[in-house]
């Protein structure tokens, strides 16, 4: 079954708006890139790639943990640690981790439903 068009239309306009917040909250701090964390992303698309048979998805973290492997001396020089964020960078952290534990959710019940007929 495909997708319904307002729904790849409801997700093509949340990433356009979390990519407009992340570029407001990025030119406030210039922070260098943490490759660990992008060594830990590649690992993950990498492993759900896989199984998955989305051979994007698995070369996307294939590059991920390469450019973090390349650049394993500088994980601990550019690693924040949740002590070191300011207050209003919690806040946003926080804010963008809920809203995207619940876009998730959200996104699991609608292909339960899809999955069952209700949608």
């Amino acid at each position: 079954m495909l997708p319904q068009p307002w729904l790849m239309m409801s997700i093509l306009v949340l990433l356009i708006l979390f990519f407009i917040i992340f570029l407001f909250i990025s030119r406030k701090n210039k922070r260098p890139p943490d490759y660990y964390a992008l060594f830990v992303i590649g690992l993950s698309w990498m492993a759900i790639g896989l199984p998955l048979e989305n051979h994007i998805l698995f070369i996307m973290g294939v590059l991920f943990t390469a450019i973090g492997l390349i650049n394993k001396d500088r994980w601990k020089k550019n690693s924040i640690t949740w002590e070191k964020l300011k207050k209003e960078e919690k806040i946003v952290k926080g804010f963008l981790v809920f809203g995207l534990t619940v876009f998730v959710v959200v996104g699991l019940i609608v292909f339960y439903l899809a999955e069952k007929g209700v949608l």
